[in-house]
């Protein structure tokens, strides 16, 4: 340590995976850290005994990428992990590195802001000894964007109506008409489960939308492709780097090429998968990104917007197990919903169908707010307007944002 060095005191919001890696380095680089964590264990939404993640979730990104680069996945092989492995990976690094004498549990931040000193003043609340006041140099916010479900209000419908935050199996759906609001990974998990014991499922997108299977190639060898049973009974069939997502999108090699090459191939890709000669399930999903491309950039296909990484939804469609219907608004009454716009996505092409549906239930996949009401801070939070995307203008190094 250089001579010249002075410790500062790191105050971090939150014991989530952010967090974790955020005190693991404070410590490291010789500074006195703590974390405060308002749940009983770290974690965050992958912690063990978390309600708001569904039993069934996978990651959608592979082991090799969501572990730290100092600390590498517990499996010997690529995989993408489920909840639990990753769980177990976060409990395995805490251990490692015995992080845990350094997080308070079941703190919460009540309040921060920044002294005449130019330090921060942190109220926390704890379970245990009532509100306690920190004195930091530096603060660190990694509480993520998980928090408080955003939840549609559906003026008019009757029914049960339930935010994915609250969704654990797909029980209390049986024999029902369910809604699925939303088209992002819970989407597609929560769909592809509902329709294997609801009386009907409709998943329901404001715009067209683009999905990414997690193994894009196999999809044009497996006429049964059906990721989610790859995923949880025939992983040790894809270890190879090629199979998975990211070979294709954030490899080396796709890295090296310019983009007119990178679109010329993405380009001949999705006009074989259109023929058909592949298999349905690409035809489907080349389909989809034509959709998108016409109202957007043809050139750029399926880089003008973010894809779901998740093909269950898909596999479900080309099974005739669930319908998608694309509107930009809905209204209900009672248990009727009626889409002003409706298009209906079947097969690989699009049908102007009935604009009203009865639904006995609406699930909403339509993600969480991020607030930070705590914190006293004039901060324009647009993180594209913050140093590498983590530290706030006007703050400098005392305040950071991850995750």
């Amino acid at each position: 340590m250089k001579d010249d060095f002075i410790p500062k005191k790191v105050l971090i919001a939150g014991a989530g995976p952010a967090g974790l890696v955020a005190l693991k380095e404070m410590l490291a680089a010789g500074h006195d850290a703590l974390i405060v964590e308002k749940s009983p264990s770290f974690g965050g939404v992958f912690q063990r005994g978390n309600k708001k993640v569904y039993e069934n979730l996978y990651l959608t990104t592979s082991n090799m990428h969501m572990s730290f680069s100092d600390f590498p996945p517990l499996e010997p092989t690529i995989k993408y992990s489920s909840k639990k492995e990753y769980c177990e990976y976060l409990e395995a690094y805490v251990n490692n590195f015995d992080l845990e004498p350094h997080i308070a549990y079941n703190s919460e931040v009540r309040n921060a802001k920044m002294g005449d000193d130019d330090k921060w003043m942190v109220t926390v609340a704890h379970s245990d000894k009532g509100e306690v006041t920190y004195q930091a140099e530096n603060l660190i916010v990694a509480t993520g964007s998980y928090q408080i479900p955003n939840m549609l209000p559906f003026p008019g419908f009757a029914g049960k109506k339930m935010h994915s935050s609250e969704y654990t199996n797909n029980e209390e759906f049986k024999d029902k008409k369910v809604l699925v609001v939303g088209i992002g990974e819970s989407a597609s998990d929560i769909a592809a489960e509902v329709c294997e014991v609801a009386a009907s499922t409709t998943v329901w997108s404001r715009r067209p939308f683009l999905i990414a299977p997690r193994f894009p190639l196999v999809t044009m060898n497996n006429d049964n492709y059906d990721e989610h049973k790859m995923l949880t009974d025939e992983p040790e069939k894809y270890q190879w780097v090629s199979d998975f997502l990211e070979f294709g999108t954030i490899s080396r090699l796709a890295n090296s090429m310019s983009m007119a090459c990178y679109a010329a191939l993405r380009i001949l890709l999705f006009n074989i998968w259109n023929t058909g000669f592949v298999g349905s399930l690409p035809r489907r999903l080349s389909f989809w990104v034509s959709e998108v491309t016409k109202r957007n950039n043809y050139w750029q296909q399926d880089q003008t917007m973010v894809a779901t990484k998740n093909s269950r939804l898909a596999t479900m469609s080309d099974k005739g197990n669930l319908d998608i219907i694309v509107s930009k608004s809905m209204q209900s009454d009672g248990h009727t919903v009626t889409f002003p716009e409706t298009v209906m996505y079947k097969g690989s092409a699009m049908e102007e169908t009935s604009k009203s549906f009865e639904f006995d239930a609406i699930i909403s996949c339509s993600g969480y707010q991020t607030r930070f009401d705590w914190l006293e801070a004039d901060i324009d939070f647009n993180p594209r307007t913050w140093f590498k995307h983590c530290f706030a203008p006007g703050y400098g190094q005392k305040l950071m944002f991850l995750g």
